[in-house]
């Protein structure tokens, strides 16, 4: 908490100046803040295909499991 400060806050919605400040930016500044939203989430939906691809296309394991499954007999 800062120094001087009051809790909870002296204003009746508890905002203050600096929150008031950042949504202004934030408003200001929409294009921007959905640019890097899409960014981060294309990097991210990247990253899960990718590891998906790669445990999916290990070698050896999709002729270890069907073979597993084909030379198991059941009683």
């Amino acid at each position: 908490m800062r120094a001087g400060a009051t809790w909870p806050s002296s204003r009746s919605d508890g905002m203050t100046a600096l929150d008031i400040k950042l949504f202004r930016d934030v408003r200001r500044l929409w294009a921007q803040v959905l640019a890097v939203a899409l960014v981060v989430g294309a990097g991210v939906a990247t990253l899960v295909l990718a590891v998906g691809s790669h445990r999916w296309r290990r070698p050896g394991s999709r002729t270890t499991n069907a073979t597993a499954s084909a030379t198991c007999s059941r009683k």
